[in-house]
């Protein structure tokens, strides 16, 4: 059930996104399916 995964995300707008280390507000983001409303539990850029 839990996995850690890499992917690449395109954006239709600027998004705002920090190392999590440098900013905790901004350093990490949920996905969510629209289709199912069923969330990731955390994300982190890299």
């Amino acid at each position: 059930m839990n996995a850690i995964g890499k992917v690449r995300l395109v954006f239709d707008e600027a998004a705002i996104i920090d190392p999590y280390e440098q900013n905790r507000n901004y350093g990490s983001f949920i996905l969510i399916d629209p289709e199912t409303n069923t969330r990731s539990p955390a994300s982190l850029p890299g």
